[in-house]
């Protein structure tokens, strides 16, 4: 994976920052047939192969090349083949080897590490839906205000509230409360800051399913499905 480490470290910081420190961490921990370093692998070439085709994919001028055909686009309308981990292999991680003097990426197709016949299938179609954004690429939410306080409030002052409003995410719409401090800072815009963390339930959002398949991947005793949230906000 040298090769691979040193061109996604030449893509620049950003990359760095979307891997989140705890999926590293799960590594560590690897039990069974996969050990970590192979776990890791897997991990940071689905990273790699969804941060260069959100950002270099029809430039035409890019440090990285993704040829056409080869994009995680093209990974995800594989989910659900038989032939998905030959397909990743050949339609993926071939052309961007060769077109990017890449080598070192590890076999979609093992059997040993990601099971045979319909059990690969359903592990490479959750792995791909794990790093899968691009359907339900935003969280929103959504929250009525009381105008009248707002506009009654000073420059300098503030109060805290409870909101309760509706989270959207991955096509379900959930209510949550938030506790949030308001304050109208001195160029008249409003900032609104979560006091405590916002717990999201995976399970709420249909998520579980893939939690468990990073889970069972990692080879993980337990994950959680609570996620602590907080927000910072500013309102011109």
């Amino acid at each position: 994976m040298t090769c691979l480490s040193k061109l996604i470290g030449n893509s620049g910081r950003a990359f760095s920052r979307f891997l989140d420190s705890s999926l590293w961490a799960s590594c560590d921990q690897l039990r069974g047939g996969m050990g970590a370093s192979q776990y890791k692998d897997y991990v940071l070439v689905m990273l790699f192969i969804k941060y260069v085709s959100d950002k270099y994919v029809g430039k035409t001028y890019a440090s990285i090349t993704v040829p056409e055909g080869a994009s995680f686009g093209d990974m995800v309308a594989l989910k659900g083949k038989a032939t998905i981990g030959d397909d990743i292999n050949k339609k993926i991680i071939e052309p961007l080897e060769k077109a990017n003097k890449l080598s070192g990426m590890p076999d979609f197709n093992d059997d040993d590490k990601l099971g045979s016949g319909k059990e690969k299938v359903k592990t490479l179609t959750n792995l791909i839906a794990i790093f899968e954004t691009k359907r339900f690429s935003d969280a929103r939410y959504t929250v009525n205000v009381d105008e009248a306080r707002l506009e009654a409030l000073q420059q300098g002052h503030s109060f805290n509230e409870t909101l309760t409003g509706r989270l959207s995410l991955h096509g379900k719409h959930v209510p949550v409360n938030a506790n949030v401090k308001v304050t109208r800072l001195n160029d008249g815009s409003i900032s609104v800051i979560t006091i405590d963390p916002v717990l999201i339930s995976a399970a709420d959002f249909e998520l579980v399913e893939g939690i468990n398949k990073l889970r069972e991947l990692a080879g993980l005793k337990s994950i959680s499905y609570a996620v602590p949230v907080t927000f910072s906000v500013v309102f011109k």
